[in-house]
């Protein structure tokens, strides 16, 4: 009778350790991360509206004036190293692009005004920006990561989005996209 009982003591702890090695494997081979899936339930959605006072010029600012024309929205936060990484090559399309009527919006999320307005002037941002300083645009467009990039088409319909910062032939490729 010990035998038969240290011989299944034996099977269910080799079970329990294989069990937590699979877990292991599957969490580390997971490839998509929370942060990935910032903004996946607004893609075939109209837009949602907001409002918010240029970081720039105090302008007052809402979604639905920009509705006609393909828009690229980017949230942004200071702080975030991959936000940096792509602001110079948003600030050079946006100015390449802006004869083309394709629109750029930067929404700061999380940063003071003061962090806020250093960073745009830091980068020579010209296209409109604003803070989310209540996050209610963050969470109208499921925002739980950044930086996260909409690319919205001429009807005010959500075509994607690209987390992280963007390459170029990505930025290029989404802004094709929403201005066919």
């Amino acid at each position: 009778m010990k035998k038969k009982l240290k011989i299944t003591l034996i099977i269910i702890s080799i079970s329990l350790i294989l069990g937590i090695i699979f877990l292991f494997a599957k969490g580390l081979t997971n490839d998509k991360s929370t942060s990935s899936k910032s903004g996946f339930t607004r893609v075939g959605e109209k837009a949602p509206d907001f409002e918010f006072n240029s970081i720039i010029n105090s302008k007052d600012i809402t979604l639905s004036e920009y509705i006609g024309d393909p828009l690229v929205i980017n949230f942004w936060a200071s702080w975030c190293p991959p936000c940096r990484e792509e602001s110079e090559l948003l600030e050079k399309t946006y100015k390449e692009l802006t004869d083309q009527k394709i629109k750029f919006i930067g929404i700061n999320i999380q940063d003071t005004e003061i962090e806020a307005k250093n960073y745009i002037s830091e980068y020579n941002i010209t296209y409109p920006n604003g803070m989310d300083i209540d996050g209610r645009i963050s969470i109208d467009y499921g925002v739980i990561g950044l930086p996260v990039t909409f690319f919205i088409n001429k009807d005010g319909i959500i075509n994607t989005r690209w987390v992280g910062a963007i390459s170029k032939s990505e930025l290029y490729s989404n802004i094709s996209q929403i201005t066919k």
